[in-house]
């Protein structure tokens, strides 16, 4: 029985839609860019698509019996490469990309074509991305790129005008609901964990399965006053850096930290809206202390803080100076 990779995505009908189109009129482009919130399930819809474009028939159907199709969902097919970000590397540097031009030098050896998957295209540096255009400007018959980012801002505007862009957008709660139920998680934790996620059901697993409903009743501590995510965020760095094996699960374990303490403070803005307070969640973590001035203040260095952390400043340098920042403005 044959089935279409794509229904399997979802939550993104309209991005289906397209991808199909292509595969129905025989006209793939050589470039595609998938771009949506992270967490939305570019990556997810980007291999199906792979999947009907190396075994689909005309309607871009395959028999999921078929061995190659088996093999391309265990990640193992020699005519899908894969290209992304491995262990804690935070950019996809020039060998990665040579890689992928040595790769499509090939002819294909069980397909008729050859598909090249570049996860998280934002993250290439820019000698990568000039050897990524050059593949994408002259590219080997029977071959397509698919690049997947969050969105288009930091990618080079050459690479973008080589490709067609299918736009991924938030996935309402019932699917992202539907989608924590198959992996097992269920009840308050996956209400608020599609609560915090805003549409990214991909985000919403992650934050289940890092405990970040436990979490939030240390966030509400945290917030009694304005440096306290801070300085409290950076005592934790001091506590772990010690082993340098740990960097990333350091910075991993920040990050969860200032992100609940965030999802409380927007919690506390829609109450001071007249929206309901989540039943899940227990009315002493409400922070009735903090005023929509305060928590839009608070919310904003929070968010700058991720912010830098996220492009590989120092967690120490960040936390010192928002802590010290909050400190002399709550100082009479």
């Amino acid at each position: 029985m044959r089935t279409d990779p794509l229904e399997r995505v979802q939550g993104h009908s309209e991005g289906c839609a397209l991808l199909r189109s292509m595969l129905l009129r025989g006209r793939v482009p050589n470039g595609i860019l998938i771009t949506g919130p992270v967490g939305c399930g570019r990556r997810t819809l980007a291999l199906a698509f792979a999947e009907a474009l190396l075994f689909g028939d005309a309607q871009g159907l395959v028999d999921a019996a078929e061995q190659g199709v088996r093999r391309l969902r265990q990640g193992a097919h020699p005519d899908l490469v894969l290209v992304e970000r491995e262990g804690a590397k935070r950019q996809l540097g020039i060998d990665s990309v040579r890689a992928l031009r040595s790769e499509f030098g090939m002819k294909p050896l069980e397909a008729s074509r050859r598909v090249g998957l570049v996860v998280d295209a934002d993250r290439l540096t820019e000698e990568a991305g000039n050897a990524l255009l050059k593949l994408l400007e002259e590219p080997p018959a029977g071959s397509h790129l698919v690049l997947t980012a969050p969105g288009q801002g930091a990618l080079m505007e050459t690479l973008l005008s080589r490709c067609v862009r299918v736009r991924l957008g938030p996935v309402d709660s019932a699917t992202v609901l539907q989608f924590l139920a198959r992996a097992g998680v269920t009840g308050p934790t996956a209400a608020l964990c599609t609560l915090a996620a805003e549409g990214a059901p991909g985000r919403a697993l992650e934050l289940a399965q890092s405990g970040f409903v436990e979490q939030l009743p240390a966030a509400a501590k945290l917030l009694q006053c304005e440096a306290a995510p801070f300085t409290t965020a950076l005592a934790l760095h001091a506590a772990l850096e010690e082993d340098k094996k740990q960097l990333e699960e350091t910075r991993e374990r920040v990050r969860q930290l200032l992100r609940a303490a965030l999802f409380l403070l927007r919690l506390r803005r829609r109450a001071l809206e007249g929206l309901p307070w989540p039943v899940e969640l227990s009315p002493e973590l409400a922070l009735e202390s903090i005023d929509a001035t305060s928590a839009d203040r608070r919310s904003g260095q929070l968010l700058q803080a991720l912010q830098l952390i996220d492009t590989n400043v120092a967690p120490p340098q960040v936390l010192t100076h928002f802590a010290m920042a909050a400190k002399v403005r709550s100082q009479p």
